[in-house]
């Protein structure tokens, strides 16, 4: 019989004592991270995610472009718009801005105005390549809506007193052929029934809207003074409201301190989100915590916080 001595150095031997060590260490440590966190979770179990059941009824027939009720049903409720949030929040953020409009001097002096908010452009990094689309945040507020170019128009009722409105939105065409390279475009009778503003047009409409309708009329017109989300629908907007000889516009003011103070004061749909944002960040940090350990890098914790 043949014995074979295999001679392994002292390097060899620290090798397989460290790696024994770590693994005792986390065989060790995986009853009470275990128990740890089957407590913490019997304890938070109102924070897990349950699929919602479906609503049947009236729903959106197409895609808009943005998540929505006909896509993602397990998400967003039948008149949702956001996860939360639905028309009528929109509505009555729509309704508390014109408010605040009324209880201004000018809308003390003046009963008819006009509120335009243009919407974000699509800014390309090269070539047919966009950058990710980022919504200006003001019309995001009054609407959740993601439509690129869009335009948001809440006008005086004749003969009624604010915060009576109506809310247009203009958005751009239907476009099977960009559509394929775009994404889905919800055109105006999709934008009606997913926002629920009271009325929608073509884009291409607001230039001759703005100079026939609005230009002639006694308005106080409130729109962006300093800086716009949007530098060619401002030029395009600016200039079809002055563009009228018989232009009779009284004033323009910019609504973004109105659109500021709006914001300070969260409605309880919002209290409901910021305490679900809140403990999902604690739920995070937890997990980390729990899994957290003297061998493991700055790198392992981000991804697990991730």
């Amino acid at each position: 019989m043949i014995i074979i001595f295999i001679v392994l150095s002292p390097a060899h031997f620290l090798i397989d004592a460290r790696q024994h060590y770590v693994k005792m260490r986390k065989v060790l440590a995986t009853p009470r991270v275990y128990c740890e966190r089957l407590l913490w979770l019997a304890s938070h179990a109102h924070l897990r995610v349950r699929p919602r059941p479906l609503v049947r009824g009236r729903s959106l027939s197409i895609d808009v472009g943005q998540p929505s009720h006909f896509t993602h049903p397990h998400l967003l409720q039948e008149d949702e718009i956001l996860p939360g949030m639905d028309k009528a929040e929109f509505a009555q953020r729509r309704s508390r801005l014109m408010e605040l409009v009324a209880n201004t001097h000018t809308g003390m002096t003046n009963p008819h105005h006009l509120v335009i908010i243009p919407g974000a452009p699509t800014l390309y990094m090269s070539q047919d390549v966009p950058y990710r689309f980022h919504q200006n945040t003001d019309l995001f507020y009054l609407t959740g809506f993601q439509e690129p170019d869009c335009v948001l128009l809440l006008e005086t009722i004749p003969h009624s007193s604010l915060p009576s409105h109506t809310s247009t939105l203009y958005v751009r065409p239907r476009d099977p052929h960009r559509e394929q390279w775009d994404g889905p475009r919800p055109g105006p009778e999709g934008t009606v029934d997913f926002t629920g503003v009271d009325q929608a047009y073509n884009l291409d409409d607001l230039p001759d809207h703005l100079e026939k309708r609005y230009s002639g009329g006694d308005y106080s017109v409130w729109y962006y003074t300093e800086s716009t989300p949007h530098p060619e629908q401002d030029q395009l907007i600016t200039s079809s409201l002055t563009r009228s000889p018989i232009s009779k516009i009284k004033s323009v003011h910019s609504p973004s301190h109105q659109l500021q103070e709006l914001r300070l004061t969260k409605s309880p749909a919002e209290l409901v989100l910021m305490r679900r944002a809140a403990d999902i960040a604690c739920l995070a940090f937890t997990k980390v915590k729990l899994r957290s350990y003297s061998d493991l890098n700055q790198e392992n914790k981000e991804e697990k916080l991730t």
